[in-house]
């Protein structure tokens, strides 16, 4: 079922997006209410964007039936940033895919902090939902109120 995530790269129904829009805040809010309770509250915050973010990787493979591997969290990478509504390009070198932002919801509506405690986070839990041997680089952090380019880093394991 790959190339059904593929297709929606390429258009994604309105509904869908409404559907992971929703799924998201209302689970990401619960997280924060339910982590709030005992830590610090950015300890918190983080701790609910990682979860938020392991779980959409859960949903996608289950609902997408994407395997563990690297090839897979790319995938997952490109359809929850197109879903969120960024502009981005991907290029591969050496063992990594580089994520460039050009246009960041986040960034644009949360700014510096929202990126950092936020989408961070977001990305490291999807990314250890989707392929444990893979990781999150930050090549360039947003600054000047430009976007981030992040990597994920093949660990080794391939679809």
């Amino acid at each position: 079922m790959r190339w059904v995530a593929k297709l929606l790269l390429i258009w994604t129904p309105p509904f869908l997006k409404a559907k992971a829009c929703r799924e998201m805040s209302a689970e990401f809010t619960a997280l924060v209410i339910d982590a709030l309770d005992g830590e610090g509250p950015l300890e918190a915050f983080r701790g609910a964007a990682w979860e938020a973010g392991k779980r959409s990787g859960d949903r996608l493979k289950n609902d997408l039936c994407l395997g563990g591997g690297y090839e897979d969290a790319e995938l997952a990478w490109r359809l929850v940033s197109k879903f969120s509504g960024m502009k981005f390009t991907v290029t591969r070198r050496g063992g990594k895919s580089l994520f460039d932002h050009h246009v960041c919801p986040v960034l644009e509506s949360g700014g510096l902090t929202m990126c950092r405690n936020f989408c961070v986070p977001f990305v490291e839990g999807l990314t250890a939902s989707m392929c444990p041997s893979c990781a999150v680089e930050i090549i360039k952090g947003a600054e000047g109120g430009e976007p981030c380019v992040k990597a994920l880093a093949n660990g080794g394991q391939d679809a």
